[in-house]
């Protein structure tokens, strides 16, 4: 029981942290690719900018998600880094604010609000990615467990 209420411990660290580093990383990545450039529509709801700002939330969030799934490795590791994600994104939707104009078009909509969840996608595709590695490391760390595994497909194919 002891060693659930570390995790949990550790998870609400590692969420306030994430939180706070991301807010810090949003500005740097915005002074470094956003800032002072002009980005071309090249098709009607595309903007790079914002593509490029979720860039940052999926690269950050994905490494956030390899941690967590390591944290979480015998419990769901994946929908662990999902719940990580949703919790971040919801904590930056509560701590951010739109405003728009009445004729604002749905694809403005999609843009301003599509961030709050993709700290959840790479999260998940973060934990699901260092679940897989780990799955396959074990598996090919280990071949004694799986060689007779593959004698009797073998067989069953000789036959």
């Amino acid at each position: 029981m002891k060693l659930h209420a570390w995790k949990f411990a550790v998870f609400g660290l590692l969420v306030l942290t994430a939180v706070v580093c991301s807010q810090l990383g949003r500005v740097g990545w915005f002074e470094a690719f956003i800032d002072n450039r002009i980005f071309s529509v090249p098709f009607g709801i595309l903007d790079w900018a914002q593509l490029i700002s979720w860039c940052f939330e999926f690269l950050f969030f994905f490494a956030c998600g390899v941690l967590v799934a390591g944290l979480f490795i015998a419990n769901g590791p994946r929908w662990w880094g999902f719940a990580f994600g949703l919790i971040c994104g919801l904590l930056h939707f509560l701590g951010s604010g739109n405003g728009f104009t009445s004729n604002a078009t749905w694809s403005t909509y999609f843009w301003a609000y599509g961030v709050y969840l993709v700290p959840a996608l790479g999260a998940f595709v973060g934990a699901s990615a260092s679940h897989a590695l780990s799955v396959w490391h074990a598996r090919d760390s280990c071949p004694t467990i799986h060689s007779s595994g593959r004698a009797a497909r073998a067989a069953k194919f000789r036959r």
